[in-house]
């Protein structure tokens, strides 16, 4: 018999593989569902709420995302969720970045590292150090960046962390569009193909979107 937490865990899941095929309205219903089990036996909901910024974020709906991850940051920082919290804090500097709110996003991403670093987490480095490279562009070393995230797209490709170098190489990709970097045209049309080939489907899609808009602008 399930318990809440293996219902809780099992619908987040499911809502990250609806997240990665792009449907999103069904995305969003599990990880609230995951969220009602979490508050209903007194957990933290901070991972659902993080979830759910992500849908709010891949729906440019930023006014939202940031609210869900700002609570699921609070959240966790009063429960001593260190890695958990560093998640979250990651995907709340992303929606600062897409507001312009590049100061802000800059610190919420310094406080994620060091809260990766203190928890010793190579799979949470990636994220982080992702993030930290678009603060390191925004403050002018753009080559420095680039070369950060490619070496984080190779390191986690090498062992075999698929959807984190996919999402890595959409980090190099925002990087290369915002600093106006000549090979952006490329990296977002390998990174669609291998996002289809891959079935993350809503990657594929804001590459599409980014490309179309750099043709168009």
């Amino acid at each position: 018999m399930k318990t809440p937490a293996d219902s809780a865990y099992a619908l987040d899941a499911l809502g990250q593989a609806l997240l990665q095929l792009d449907r999103l309205p069904e995305s969003q219903r599990a990880f609230e569902e995951a969220l009602k089990l979490r508050e209903a036996v007194g957990w933290a909901g901070g991972a659902s709420r993080q979830n759910l910024a992500e849908v709010a974020l891949a729906e440019g709906k930023l006014e939202r995302a940031e609210a869900l991850a700002q609570k699921a940051v609070d959240e966790q920082h009063s429960k001593h969720m260190g890695l958990a919290e560093a998640y979250s804090r990651t995907v709340l500097a992303e929606v600062l970045f897409e507001e312009g709110k590049t100061t802000q996003a800059a610190q919420v991403a310094s406080d994620a590292e060091a809260l990766v670093k203190a928890a010793g987490s190579s799979l949470a480095e990636a994220g982080a150090a992702t993030t930290m490279a678009r603060v390191q562009a925004d403050r002018g070393d753009v080559a420095g960046a680039c070369r950060a995230v490619r070496a984080e797209i190779a390191r986690t490709a090498g062992k075999g962390l698929m959807n984190i170098s996919l999402w890595s190489r959409w980090s190099l990709a925002q990087i290369e569009a915002e600093h106006h970097v000549p090979t952006v045209g490329q990296t977002l049309r390998e990174l669609e193909a291998a996002a289809k080939a891959h079935h993350f489907f809503l990657l594929a899609r804001q590459a599409s979107t980014l490309a179309h808009k750099l043709r168009t602008h």
